[in-house]
């Protein structure tokens, strides 16, 4: 074949890919349309504690009038993965890369953004910062709402005030409660985004399922999760004369949801949480109410178009979910925000706070070079691989200071003896013989007295996971550095 016409034809290939990125899936009808004349109030500010900060709230600022698509977009459950590792490629997700994609619409196209919460993953210090760089970037992205979930809750009331003040965006959690009934953060926040020269309202309301409430509690003694049910039934008459779409982020499963939606028809949309890892490429219904949801991570942007006719009514039709891919690039302020944070977890040593268990097999560390004497040929095949420069990539990436990474570039940074630093501890740096034989002093010093196991796939399996080695295969890594 003539490579002009190889050429013409792979990039009529890319062109129909490119359009599938804004695929239609068909709905029902619209589960929820108020008349053409209805007309937004003056946007509610989330309802707060007296004493807790207050968000930027009010209405969005209108998109241009010569907007001709709205698209919501919508994350959740970001667990604290702020970006790909980068260890092997192609890895999707970060939120520098969905800064990117958000703040560079196409022109014509406006966007209504949410998250549907689990910010963190663990209720300690590391993750603290990594909520305080995701608030930043929730304020940078210009988000429109964040529903908080019981992991988020995890970080106590005070921490998640300061977060909601940090991101300058409301917080919504209708159906959590203070001890005096009064709701702990937002119940719903409106948006009016101007399509064609005319104004739609969109109501947002948070919730968490009660099957959290316990987990709510327990790190908040002074909260209580409600039946979201009840709260939601009070708040229609505030909304339904406002909005001429309602969405629920409902931070639950779709089982949870469903109960929910059937009695209540009028909810147009909702986004669940804690589905597959992956998104689920199409959507769900309850009767005519769409649910989606975006899984976690933010590998993937969940989007939706929010389709107008001729009477005014309003209602969603569901796009593919876009993956951030590093072809999108990084937006530089989110970049320099997480520049800050590995800053910050450098300044406060948390490498050094990392918990450190008991020797698997009693035995200390002795260092990869002290094998070379016996073992010359194994030696040398791991001086060849990857393995042996698996520190120096943490380097290359900032990322030498970050207990999330150096785990699995070093010899035994969770066990007592392992590595500390480079300076204290420069002969445990990247991975080496005893990251997959355990500790070996022992035996460095009388081959005889200790002979290590022979290990194979397993050893492998605590760092070679699809989040961080998305390619792995034991038989064909194994081929690699076979001794």
């Amino acid at each position: 074949m003539r490579p002009w016409i190889t050429a013409a034809i792979i990039s009529l290939l890319l062109a129909v890919v490119s359009t599938l990125a804004f695929r239609r899936v068909e709905p029902p009808a619209p589960a929820y349309a108020l008349t053409p004349e209805a007309t937004p109030a003056a946007a509610q500010a989330p309802v707060t504690a007296p004493e807790a900060p207050t968000p930027a709230g009010g209405t969005a600022p209108a998109a241009a009038a010569g907007a001709e698509r709205l698209i919501l977009f919508y994350t959740g459950e970001q667990r604290g993965y702020l970006e790909p590792c980068g260890c092997a490629k192609p890895m999707i997700g970060g939120i520098a890369r969905r800064a990117k994609y958000l703040n560079h619409l196409p022109k014509g196209v406006a966007g209504i953004k949410v998250d549907n919460g689990d910010l963190i993953e663990l209720p300690d210090r590391q993750h603290e910062l990594k909520a305080e760089a995701l608030a930043q970037f929730y304020q940078k992205a210009a988000y429109d709402a964040v529903n908080l979930g019981e992991k988020d809750f995890r970080l106590g009331f005070a921490y998640l005030r300061y977060l909601q003040h940090l991101a300058n965006v409301p917080f919504l959690s209708a159906n959590v409660v203070r001890g005096e009934g009064k709701p702990a953060f937002g119940t719903y926040t409106l948006r009016s985004v101007t399509k064609g020269g005319k104004a739609i309202p969109i109501a947002i309301i948070g919730v968490i399922a009660p099957s959290h409430g316990a987990t709510v509690t327990q790190w908040n003694p002074d909260l209580k999760v409600e039946d979201p049910g009840p709260v939601l039934d009070r708040l229609l008459p505030e909304i339904e004369g406002k909005a001429k779409l309602i969405l629920l982020l409902f931070h639950g499963t779709p089982e949870e949801a469903r109960p929910v939606l059937r009695a209540r028809p009028w909810i147009s949309l909702c986004v669940t949480a804690h589905e597959a890892e992956d998104y689920r490429a199409r959507p769900e219904y309850e009767g005519a109410t769409m649910i989606v949801n975006a899984g976690q991570k933010g590998k993937y942007l969940g989007q939706l178009e929010i389709k107008t006719d001729a009477e005014g009514g309003v209602s969603p039709e569901a796009l593919l979910a876009m993956p951030m891919e590093e072809r999108i690039g990084d937006d530089p302020a989110v970049r320099e925000i997480l520049r800050q944070y590995l800053r910050h977890v450098a300044s406060e040593n948390l490498l050094s706070k990392v918990p450190k268990q008991k020797s698997p097999n009693g035995q200390a560390y002795a260092g990869t070079a002290k094998c070379l004497s016996c073992h010359a040929r194994p030696h040398q095949v791991w001086k060849g691989s990857a393995h042996a420069k698996a520190y120096q990539t943490l380097v290359k990436a900032g990322h030498e200071r970050d207990p999330d990474c150096v785990g699995c570039h070093v010899v035994g940074l969770e066990v007592a003896g392992g590595f500390r630093t480079l300076e204290q501890t420069p002969q445990l740096k990247d991975v080496g013989c005893e990251s997959c034989h355990l500790p070996q002093a022992t035996h460095a010093r009388n081959p005889k007295a200790a002979k290590p196991k022979k290990v194979g796939a397993a050893s492998c399996a605590s760092c070679h996971v699809p989040d961080h080695s998305p390619r792995f295969n034991f038989k064909t890594y194994w081929a690699k550095i076979k001794h």
